[in-house]
């Protein structure tokens, strides 16, 4: 397995061709949208990291819509350090706007491949995927 078919959930996510771009070209934005969740190893434990970005259809279709509550599990998840609380969900338009994405991190691999199986049903069901 490729790294970048790692990055974009192993054997059962995408195929990272389906993201891939010309050399000297840029992704189209009227591409549709592109999810990517990559679940590795860190020395905190095991990190989720959840990358969405959708096209002007689908930024408009979400507004239009009312935008979506994204939640994930907070069993075994590790403190962030950024708050008392561990944040356990986000409204997707968050998400989109965010250049890095999301990245929860995790006490074990199973917890975080879980948490990534939960994430791509809710973000491809709130686009009607």
């Amino acid at each position: 397995m490729s790294g970048a078919d790692a990055f974009l959930g192993g054997a059962g996510g995408a195929s990272a061709s389906a993201f891939a771009t010309a050399p000297g070209m840029s992704a189209c934005y009227d591409a549709g949208m592109e999810l990517r969740i990559e679940k590795t190893p860190s020395s905190s434990g095991w990190q989720v990291h959840v990358v969405v970005a959708l096209d002007r259809q689908e930024t408009s279709e979400l507004f239009l819509a009312g935008d979506k509550l994204i939640s994930w599990p907070t069993d075994g998840m590790r403190s962030s350090g950024s708050g008392p609380m561990n944040r356990s969900n986000m409204f997707l338009s968050e998400m989109v706007a965010r250049p890095d994405g999301l990245i929860l991190t995790y006490d074990d691999a199973e917890l975080a491949e879980r948490t990534g199986k939960i994430l791509e049903h809710q973000i491809r069901s709130a686009l009607g995927g």
